[in-house]
């Protein structure tokens, strides 16, 4: 077990620690090594997820100690991701309900922790004065303003969280030198899971369900909502990184539109060391040039060492910039020139694709897919493109697209309500069908608030089955007025971005025109049929919370101005501004609109 010495830096700041803090910290590291299989366990949690939390660190200007207070404590149940307790949670405006709890979705605790953290930084100008403070909201103490940030002395009074902190920092530090997984896991976002279960996500990308589960706790009932992006943690092996890449990108239905594209990237994994190749890595060749796949905690340095070549090269070679892109751990990133021209003439855009996407594939240089296609690198691309890729489309020649095949709406059986006027008799063990509107008999109409609102006495009822029927419902327009974007638009109709997008045939990558008309909404109730309810209870009372009043504004950002200020003027928080206008950055434009609820 690793001593504790009498000073220590945590995040770089010198700390010292009195004969009974040192205690404290001996102790919770006995705690530890009680169990080691959890320490290893632990340890292996935190490569995974390093390679997603580092540049979220970076963004927020945080030292990488700060990754040692990310994963839950073994020993206290009532803390999620970042030492959250319910109340902290719950002031950071985090979703905690009989269907999530967002503590413990690593994306969104991570965004409202870090961005909590930026704004104690810039107040305390003391990475651990920022940390004191942050964690002493779950208690009731209150780090001392009299603390000398130059000889910063931890005591009795400081939160109990930090001795947990320091001692997992020490043997973790330890441990990792000599400790090596048996498996090799690389974390897989699948990015939209609304309306699925797990136990989907995991058929459709051919893992066991067991692969899935350890990252993806925040779920506390069946399906995934549909009012809210969630992404999914996947563990996969390097090995499984590139198949379930292109499972989960993949759109059966729309195969048939150019079925040889199916066939790309060509991957064959190399046995052997290459020529030239340094033998520290797992090497493949892709679209028959040499390629190297990114492990956890690779760069674009490391990565240019393994395939011995500089890293201006490796970058070039890769279409990447040194200072925007980021090295995903599973990805195959190549070591030689890509080819000017693809193995096949056409490609046909998918939803959400990008131009680099669509040069790795079929191992095609970026520019020369620019200058078939006559486009510049800042254009987006639209679903169902078709994209030139062996000579320049002819000047006399409009670009063209397909149709896609439209995606499959999903209803989860998380997003109803069960509204029960009269007293409900017990039902045949049969399917039973909702009329469209009304109360008849012992019928249910289905809303769109969600169960919690519900007031059950003594016993609940609940639903085995849903089958949900597509029936056109009607449509609600929004005309595109200056400064809004995709998620202000879905704030103001209450709908979420994915919607829009589904329901416009748009994404992320295609940029609002002022004047554009977009579909914002459907009709209130749907028809839908209920397979074998089960009624525990004969009488439940519904009650329709009344949401809170809000008016929204359009601010005129001036010069001088900072997100930190408006959002002061205002009363509202920064992480809410961002959230509105979904910014990238906390960098703003003078005459840029933002939105305000208010």
């Amino acid at each position: 077990m690793p001593d504790v010495p009498s000073d220590i830096k945590l995040a770089g700041v010198p700390i010292h620690l009195t004969q009974q803090s040192k205690s404290l910290i001996q102790q919770e590291m006995q705690l530890l090594y009680a169990y080691p299989t959890n320490i290893h366990n632990d340890i292996s949690a935190l490569q995974q997820l390093t390679p997603i939390l580092k540049p979220l660190l970076n963004k927020a200007n945080l030292p990488d100690d700060f990754r040692f207070v990310l994963l839950p404590f073994a020993d206290v149940d009532s803390l999620g991701f970042w030492g959250l307790s319910q109340a902290q949670a719950r002031n950071l405006r985090l979703r905690i309900d009989s269907y999530v709890d967002e503590r413990y979705h690593v994306g969104i605790s991570t965004e409202a922790v870090l961005n909590h953290l930026s704004r104690l930084q810039e107040t305390q100008k003391n990475y651990v004065l920022t940390l004191l403070n942050y964690l002493q909201e779950n208690t009731d103490l209150r780090v001392s303003q009299s603390i000398d940030p130059a000889y910063i002395l931890l005591g009795p009074k400081s939160p109990p969280l930090i001795w947990k902190i320091i001692a997992r920092k020490l043997v973790f530090e330890q441990e990792s030198l000599t400790y090596r997984p048996t498996v090799n896991y690389i974390l897989y976002t699948y990015p939209n899971g609304e309306g699925q279960t797990l136990h989907t996500i995991a058929q459709r990308l051919q893992i066991a369900d067991d692969r899935i589960r350890p990252f993806n706790k925040w779920l506390k009932t069946a399906y995934i909502p549909t009012n809210k992006e969630y992404s999914v943690l996947v563990q996969v092996t390097p090995a499984e990184f590139s198949n379930v890449q292109t499972l989960a990108s993949s759109e059966p239905k729309n195969e048939g539109l150019y079925p040889l594209a199916s066939a790309f990237p060509v991957l064959v994994k190399s046995t052997g060391k290459l020529d030239k190749l340094r033998s520290a890595a797992v090497f493949y060749e892709i679209n028959d040039r040499h390629g190297v796949q990114a492990q956890n905690c690779d760069n674009a340095i490391t990565l240019a060492f393994y395939g011995d070549i500089s890293v201006d090269k490796f970058l070039t070679f890769n279409d990447l910039n040194a200072e925007h892109d980021v090295i995903r751990p599973g990805e195959v990133y190549y070591l030689q020139p890509k080819a000017k021209r693809a193995k096949i003439p056409f490609h046909v855009v998918q939803r959400n694709q990008t131009l680099l996407e669509i040069s790795n594939r079929y191992g095609v240089r970026l520019e020369s897919i620019l200058k078939y296609n006559r486009m510049a690198a800042i254009q987006r691309l639209q679903p169902g493109r078709i994209m030139w890729l062996q000579s320049k489309r002819p000047d006399n020649r409009p670009v063209e697209y397909i149709q896609l095949a439209p995606e499959e709406p999903t209803i989860a059986r998380t997003e109803l309500v069960l509204s029960v006027q009269d007293s409900l008799q017990d039902q045949p063990d049969e399917s039973t069908s909702l009329p469209k509107s009304g109360i008849e008999n012992d019928s249910l109409v289905i809303a769109k608030d969600s169960l919690h609102s519900a007031v059950v006495e003594d016993d609940t009822l609940t639903l085995r089955d849903t089958a949900p029927i597509d029936i056109p419902r009607a449509i609600k327009w929004h005309t595109v007025v200056p400064g809004q974007t995709y998620y202000a638009i879905s704030r103001l109709y209450g709908v979420t971005v994915n919607q829009l997008y589904n329901w416009n045939k748009l994404s992320e990558r295609i940029p609002l025109r002022v004047g554009q008309k977009l579909i914002v909404g459907m009709s209130d109730k749907q028809r839908l049929v209920v397979s074998r309810p089960i009624y525990k209870r004969k009488t439940v009372q519904v009650t329709q919370p009344t949401p809170p009043k809000r008016n929204a504004i359009f601010y005129t950002v001036r010069a001088g101005q900072t997100l930190y200020r408006i959002a002061l003027q205002n009363n509202v928080m920064v992480k809410d501004l961002i959230r509105w206008n979904d910014l990238k950055s906390y960098v703003i434009e003078v005459g840029q609109i933002l939105l305000i609820w208010k």
